[in-house]
């Protein structure tokens, strides 16, 4: 008997996050963590999800899904079924149809996985049952070891002609430092918690613990800087009800009132004090709802 649930996983370049989801009470049965192996391999991750999704399944006494979805860092060609490009994995031109192998051939039970953009996945789980919630029009930015982002218009995720669109994490906001993915001056290359780290030579919480000490670091001071005319750009296109901030470094101390300051002067002056920049409430559970629901959305 083919198993009504599905699979949802969330990769990234730290930790990979895994549930079993049950799309007909619209329900998380459970969750889990494991750590990112060291070589990030394609065939590595594949394993470790599915080894941490077998683990799941007995533990819930339920049967390994036969579908689901996977929230990937990168960008996603759909009209091929490929992950042109992870540069926090070092992935580039991965089909689909390879993760799925790799984690079939693992978990020894054969699953399609539908692959899509984690911070789309994050957008659409925040829409379901999150801070987002209610709203129609919103942009969300997830903060991690890179910088994802979602955008929802209309109660719709924004998908483009390729199914690249609201890749905000690499708009321009420099012309002088280097992007993983190749171009210069991303919002990722400045406000990525990996290059916040690698620029200031420290970790990112030791970074933000000197800042709220009044002693804060260039690369902190660029993060911050960054961070503000990125969510400015997204504001004057898109003219959101909310932005949201998801991610590990959206729970720095302070950090909400302190981008809204910094934002202000970036802003057109019809677009001044009108910016709502709330929390997600879902965080690391954001993903994996959305990549279960990304997948349903194609069944």
């Amino acid at each position: 008997m083919t198993s009504r649930l599905r699979l949802a996983a969330d990769v990234g370049g730290h930790s990979i996050a895994v549930g079993i989801w049950d799309p007909e009470r619209a329900l998380l049965l459970g969750s889990g963590v494991v750590d990112t192996p060291p070589d990030r391999s394609v065939s590595s991750v594949g394993t470790v999800l599915a080894l941490k999704a077998l683990e799941l399944c007995e533990d819930l006494g339920v049967p390994f899904p036969s579908r689901g979805g996977v929230a990937l860092p990168g960008m996603l060609d759909r009209s091929r079924s490929v992950l042109v490009s992870a540069p926090n994995l070092c992935w580039h031109d991965v089909p689909l149809e390879e993760i799925s192998s790799v984690v079939s051939c693992a978990a020894g039970s054969s699953v399609e996985l539908y692959g899509e953009n984690d911070a789309n996945c994050y957008a659409l789980g925040e829409m379901m049952a999150g801070s987002a919630k209610g709203l129609s029009d919103f942009v969300l930015f997830t903060l991690g070891t890179g910088v994802g982002c979602g955008v929802v218009l209309r109660g719709r995720l924004l998908i483009g002609s390729n199914g690249m669109a609201g890749e905000g994490g690499h708009m321009v906001v420099r012309d002088d430092i280097p992007c993983g993915c190749g171009g210069l001056g991303h919002l990722e290359a400045l406000a990525g918690a990996d290059r916040v780290e690698a620029r200031g030579k420290r970790s990112f919480k030791e970074q933000w613990d000197d800042f709220v000490k009044g002693t804060p670091s260039e690369a902190l001071e660029d993060f911050l800087d960054a961070l503000s005319r990125g969510i400015a750009s997204a504001v004057h296109l898109l003219d959101p009800e909310a932005v949201v901030l998801g991610g590990g470094v959206s729970r720095a101390q302070g950090l909400l009132p302190l981008l809204a300051d910094r934002l202000e002067p970036y802003l057109a002056g019809a677009f001044r004090g009108k910016v709502r920049l709330i929390l997600s409430s879902l965080m690391e559970k954001a993903p994996l709802v959305g990549a279960a629901m990304a997948g349903e959305m194609r069944d």
